[in-house]
């Protein structure tokens, strides 16, 4: 018997040694009559934003937190939000349909905290969307034609004459450094010096990449042609083959995003691996949902993204050909015992 336990044991060990990481599969599971649930961002405390979906197709922005989900509808007439990032401190930001408002029949940039949603945009002649948000409340998003910097304290300012009328902004990091996308690739802008950084000129100029994230060390992730890349001040990293798309990184610069398979990745900055999240999850969960997206990474290694399996019948007229639902994956670190404190009968 001693033998046996000690021979699973050593298993285990080289299990996790060669492949130095193993997730747990959590599904968001469903709110009520809502059926379709994406997850987009994830924060240190492991709350996960996204959007869900009636049948119908109405879809309202939700949160996951401690094993529950909430929702954050417009702040009206019109119902439909839709949540694209959150911060540590659990606001959300996204898109939210002002339809049927007296000033006009917009989309705008909006925010959700514990006390309700808010429209960003005071501008009912334009449309807006809420992209990113960082530790202090500033946010990032679009505008017709440009992007804006604001805060949830109540203002937005568009950047079209500052950073040009087709610099799309994608992330930001604390110190008001945003990451985008122009007519010369990705490039970053930093609201406090104005000075600006074009990635096609690490990358051998090349200007047709785009980036996705960056983190407070102002790193940048993004993806050329079909490869991933970091760019670290200058000093650029390569990682992958086959990506669609990065779409998020934490402060060790792990980056997760898909692949042109459709598969959800991660990779791993420090040990140089790239890997399939479906390969390191328990096999009844990957011979069940395939794992087709990966949206966010926080700093403890968690990952939230999209899966998907074929439905069944039992699953009713409402699903289509397949079920898609938001997941989260937490790192399960082996802790080998001492021999000593194994004991036998």
């Amino acid at each position: 018997m001693k033998k046996l336990l000690l021979s699973f044991l050593a298993c285990l060990a080289f299990t996790a040694t060669a492949q130095a990481q193993f997730y747990f599969y959590t599904d968001l599971g469903t709110v009520g009559h809502y059926t379709y649930y994406s997850a987009t961002g994830i924060n240190n405390k492991g709350q996960v934003v996204g959007t869900i979906d009636e049948p119908e197709g109405r879809p309202v922005a939700a949160i996951y937190s401690g094993g529950t989900v909430s929702v954050a509808p417009s702040p009206g007439p019109s119902h439909s939000t839709w949540g694209n990032a959150i911060n540590d401190s659990g606001t959300i930001v996204g898109l939210c349909d002002r339809t049927g408002h007296p000033l006009g029949n917009v989309m705008h940039a909006f925010y959700s905290t514990s006390g309700g949603s808010v429209d960003l945009d005071s501008n009912f002649t334009r449309n807006s969307e809420a992209g990113a948000i960082n530790e202090s409340g500033y946010v990032v998003g679009t505008l017709p034609g440009e992007s804006f910097v604001g805060n949830i304290s109540g203002w937005i300012m568009p950047l079209g004459l500052i950073a040009g009328n087709n610099f799309f902004a994608v992330d930001l990091n604390n110190s008001i450094v945003i990451a985008g996308n122009g007519p010369w690739g990705g490039m970053t802008y930093d609201a406090w010096s104005g000075k600006v950084r074009y990635m096609g000129y690490d990358l051998g100029f090349n200007w047709t990449n785009r980036v996705a994230a960056i983190n407070d060390a102002g790193v940048v992730a993004g993806k050329v042609g079909s490869q991933g890349f970091t760019d670290a001040n200058g000093v650029v990293t390569y990682f992958g083959w086959g990506i669609d798309e990065v779409h998020g990184m934490n402060s060790s610069a792990d980056v997760v995003g898909t692949t042109t398979a459709g598969h959800a990745f991660v990779y791993l900055k420090s040990s140089g691996q790239f890997i399939d999240l479906n390969t390191v999850i328990v096999a009844s969960v990957s011979s069940q949902w395939t794992l087709i997206s990966a949206n966010g990474i926080n700093d403890k290694g968690m990952i939230c993204g999209q899966a998907r399996r074929l439905a069944t019948m039992a699953d009713g007229p409402g699903y289509g050909m397949y079920v898609y639902r938001a997941y989260k994956l937490s790192l399960f670190r082996f802790i080998p015992l001492p021999l000593s404190s194994i004991s036998t009968p």
